[in-house]
């Protein structure tokens, strides 16, 4: 089952070879000493080609992806379609979940449970930011806007429209950082960066690249 899992990255071709031998080893190291003839060998491999790697690349000394059959407390499934983004509120213990088809979800992770399902995006939820002690969450999507959350009513608080190219060959990128002294998020996507105030959904500023 550890090496089914690594079989996307042994397959996909032109990665770097430093994450191929960094996910061999993150997922078969756990066996090592119940398969030293087979497993052992592979990851003594891996150590060897990162020991005469030109570059320096940082890898744990121990397995650190968990492996199949390991402790798993609970798997969460059942209302999510391509999960593409994920947010933890740690003081709430709870689980903000962004996908394929613009809804979000909200999972209690005390109780395993959704407690929230947010809709009003008509895109992929790209990126996803929990903060005001796990009270309130802001979203970016492929549909251009932002949309802040609160997480404890699951009411929509406000929608802004963050702009972008729709043009599809141009490379996206959606980013978000909450700077919660300044009462300010600031979005990247493309070539642009914006910051909307939290509490009146006004831009602050916009800084667009070349």
């Amino acid at each position: 089952e550890a090496l089914q899992l690594c079989r996307p990255a042994v397959e996909l071709r032109g990665m770097e070879r430093s994450l191929l031998y960094t996910e061999l080893l993150a997922r078969l190291h756990f066996f090592t000493t119940s398969h030293p003839a087979l497993v052992g060998q592979l990851c003594q491999q891996a150590q060897s080609w990162f020991r005469l790697c030109a570059h320096p690349v940082l890898v744990p000394l121990g397995g650190f992806l968990q492996p199949p059959g390991g402790p798993l407390r609970a798997p969460l499934s059942g209302c999510h379609k391509g999960i593409t983004a994920m947010a933890w509120g740690v003081e709430e213990k709870l689980l903000v979940i962004g996908t394929q088809d613009g809804i979000i979800a909200v999972w209690d992770m005390e109780e395993q449970h959704v407690i929230h399902m947010l809709t009003g995006h008509t895109g992929e939820v790209r990126c996803v930011k929990v903060f005001a002690k796990g009270t309130l969450a802001i979203s970016a999507s492929k549909d251009y806007t932002l949309r802040l959350w609160n997480l404890l009513t699951g009411q929509e608080k406000f929608a802004i429209w963050d702009g972008g190219s729709k043009n599809p060959t141009e490379p996206q990128i959606w980013s978000l950082h909450v700077d919660e002294a300044y009462k300010v998020v600031y979005s990247a996507s493309a070539s642009k960066i914006n910051a909307w105030n939290l509490e009146t959904a006004e831009l602050v500023f916009h800084i667009l690249g070349d």
